[in-house]
């Protein structure tokens, strides 16, 4: 049975990219770190508040709000101004 301790970020991508040393160092294991560095406790507090985030404020707690897909301009408007074209093309006619 191994003593070592994984650090909770550890991947292989942030592993072989140098940001993460997977294995949690035996005097921060000793004082029960989830963490191998800083660095890592840092990025995870990120991740954790960029999801939280995601459903209410950070400063007042208030839910997010939903937001509406964007439409395309109202085609009632075209309609409009083409029946105006119209009456005004009659009106010249005349």
């Amino acid at each position: 049975m191994s003593n070592e301790f994984h650090c909770v970020m550890s991947s292989r991508s942030r592993v072989s990219e140098g940001k993460c040393l997977d294995v949690i160092p035996a005097d921060r294991a000793r004082r029960g770190a989830h963490f191998c560095t800083s660095a890592c406790h840092d990025e995870y507090a990120r991740l954790r508040r960029a999801e939280l985030a995601k459903r209410k404020c950070r400063l007042c707690g208030r839910p997010v709000r939903v937001q509406k897909p964007e439409t395309q301009s109202h085609k009632g408007e075209e309609v409009l101004a083409n029946v105006r074209g119209e009456h005004k093309r009659m009106e010249n006619a005349e």
